[in-house]
């Protein structure tokens, strides 16, 4: 899939597309070597999953363009310092935890893209290091917890929270501090 998205992607192919062709590939390879049928397949896509989280960004996707994306586009810095760094971090991180990594994602890159790559990445590091602070932070951080209530061993929010309180900040500073020296 990876190759797939670095061969194919420069000639405008959606990642969506690719994703689907593998994820075809894959559910065929299993029920060809008897460790899958159809309706587990289904199951384990998470159609439900998939429409909430389509829904998800069409919903921030309007608001992008309305009074969400005029609130943010005022909190964006002009220039890429550290300290303007770590603020658009901050903020990814703050957006990732209120409206989930990828939907923070869609909002906020764009809005970032003219100020260049370092803004960006910035952002990208408080959209994904960031999106660990809250289970709501991250689908990853949704799926890794149904994964584990469903299994009948539900991870406690105090200790959930306890380490990502800690490690978080940390690791964000860290990170920025590095891009702050590389860029």
């Amino acid at each position: 899939m990876l190759v797939g998205f670095a061969v194919l992607s420069p000639f405008g192919v959606e990642p969506g597309w690719i994703s689907t062709v593998v994820a075809i590939a894959l559910v065929a390879w299993g029920r060809r070597h008897g460790l899958t049928d159809v309706r587990r397949s289904v199951h384990a896509a998470h159609p439900s999953f998939a429409l909430f989280v389509l829904s998800l960004g069409v919903v921030v996707a309007a608001m992008t363009t309305g009074f969400l994306g005029d609130a943010v586009s005022a909190l964006l810095p002009g220039s890429t310092s550290f300290t303007t760094l770590l603020g658009i971090a901050v903020l990814a991180t703050v957006l990732a935890n209120l409206l989930t990594n990828l939907s923070a994602t869609l909002l906020l890159v764009p809005l970032l893209a003219p100020l260049g790559t370092p803004a960006v990445l910035a952002a990208l590091l408080g959209l994904n290091i960031g999106s660990g602070l809250t289970y709501t932070g991250s689908l990853a951080n949704l799926l890794w917890r149904r994964t584990l209530v469903r299994l009948g061993d539900p991870p406690g929010f105090a200790g959930f929270h306890r380490v990502s309180l800690v490690a978080t900040p940390l690791s964000l500073l860290a990170a920025v501090g590095m891009l702050a020296l590389v860029t």
